[in-house]
C-alpha cells in the first residue's frame, strides 16, 4: 500500500486554509460519516518542568461506524518539510494519540484512506516533531463493513474490512517545547533569598513561543498558584533574544507567610490553542528564599522609653 504524499507547498498552504474542525477537508480529506470527525491538535505536556515538545490529537468516532465494528485508527501528520506520513496506529475505539520528538517504529494498518481494503497491521519509521515548526493531522479509520454495498451486488459486503477516507484537518499547530529559568535576580540555580515585591526573572526562550507567564507557589505541584502575565517576546527563531528578563512583583494574600516559593516560567506561541493541561509549556520549579521583615526593637527602636537611667545633668 502507498501512503498519500503531498506535492509541493501550495497543496501544504490549501491545506492549512482548509480550517480547523468543522473546516476544509483537508489533504484528500472527504465529506463521508464512515471517516473520524472533529479532529484537533494541541501542544501538550505531561508535567509541570517536563522536556521536550508533545501534541495531543483527538478526534470523534466516525458518526455510521459502531464502536464494535473499529478495528482501530490511523494518524498521519502533515508538514512542510515531509508532507504526510503515518505517524501513529490506534487499536480499537481509543480516540486520542501522543505525538513527540522522539523517532520511533509504530503499527498501524497500511490500507489507502476511501479503499476498499483496511490492509494490514505494518510498522511505519516515524520521524519525531520539531520544536518551532508546524504540524496538522488526520485520522482514517479502519472498520468492519456492516451495511454498505461496495460491489454493488445488492447486498451489504458483510465483514469485509474498509479504511475511511480521511477526516478533516486539525489545523496547524507549532510544536512548542518548555522554556528554562536561567537566574533570579541574577544567580542561577536555586536557593536565593528574594522580597516577593521585586523579583527579576530571567528565562531562555524555547522556539515558537513569544507569550510567557509566571507561576509562583507555595508548592513545587503549584496546585495553588498565583499567575502573573510577562508579556510577549520576540521569538528566539525569529531574531528574538535568547535570554529575556522581567522584573515581577510577586506579593500576593494567596502567598502570605510563606518562607520559600516555587517559580515556574511557562511560554506558549499566541496564534495557537492554549496547550494542554496546564495553558503554557512550564519550566521546571525553581525555589527561591523569602526575606523576612525584622521586627521593630523593644520600645518602638527611638524616642525614649522612660528607662530609669541616670537623670541628665543640671
Amino acid at each position: 500500500m502507498t501512503l498519500l504524499a503531498v506535492a509541493g507547498l501550495g497543496a501544504i498552504a490549501a491545506y492549512a486554509q482548509g480550517g480547523g474542525t468543522g473546516g476544509g477537508t483537508g489533504l484528500g480529506g472527504q465529506r463521508d460519516s464512515t471517516r473520524p470527525n472533529d479532529v484537533t491538535a494541541r501542544a501538550f505536556q505531561p508535567a509541570i518542568g517536563a522536556p521536550g515538545a508533545f501534541m495531543k490529537v483527538s478526534w470523534g468516532r466516525p458518526r455510521n461506524v459502531p464502536s464494535n465494528y473499529l478495528l482501530g485508527y490511523v494518524v498521519r501528520r502533515n508538514s512542510f518539510s515531509l508532507g504526510q506520513t503515518v505517524v501513529g496506529g490506534i487499536f480499537g475505539d481509543v480516540r486520542s494519540f501522543f505525538d513527540s520528538e522522539a523517532g520511533r517504529t509504530v503499527s498501524a494498518y497500511d490500507g489507502d484512506p476511501a479503499s476498499d481494503d483496511a490492509g494490514a497491521p505494518a510498522d511505519f519509521t516515524v520521524t519525531g516533531i520539531v520544536p518551532g515548526q508546524f504540524f496538522g493531522y488526520q485520522v482514517t479509520a479502519a472498520y468492519i463493513n456492516g451495511l454498505q454495498d461496495r460491489d454493488n451486488d445488492g447486498q451489504p459486503d458483510v465483514d469485509a474490512q474498509f479504511m475511511s477516507p480521511l477526516s478533516s484537518n486539525s489545523g496547524y499547530v507549532m510544536a512548542v517545547s518548555a522554556p528554562t529559568i536561567v537566574a533570579i535576580n541574577g544567580s542561577s540555580g536555586s536557593g536565593q533569598q528574594v522580597d516577593t515585591s521585586e523579583i527579576q526573572v530571567d528565562w531562555q526562550q524555547s522556539p515558537g513561543t513569544d507569550t510567557y507567564v509566571l507561576w509562583v507557589s507555595k508548592t513545587p505541584n503549584f496546585k495553588n498558584h498565583v499567575e502573573i502575565k510577562l508579556g510577549r517576546a520576540v521569538p528566539v527563531d525569529l531574531g528574538g533574544d535568547s535570554i529575556v528578563s522581567k522584573v515581577v512583583n510577586a506579593s500576593s494574600k494567596k502567598l502570605r507567610g510563606a518562607t520559600s516559593l516555587f517559580l515556574a516560567v511557562g511560554g506558549r506561541r499566541s496564534g495557537d490553542p492554549k496547550p494542554v493541561p496546564f495553558g503554557a509549556m512550564f519550566s521546571g520549579p525553581v525555589a527561591v528564599q523569602v526575606l523576612t521583615t525584622p521586627p521593630p526593637p523593644p520600645g518602638g527602636g527611638g524616642g525614649g522609653g522612660g528607662g530609669s537611667g541616670p537623670p541628665p545633668p543640671p
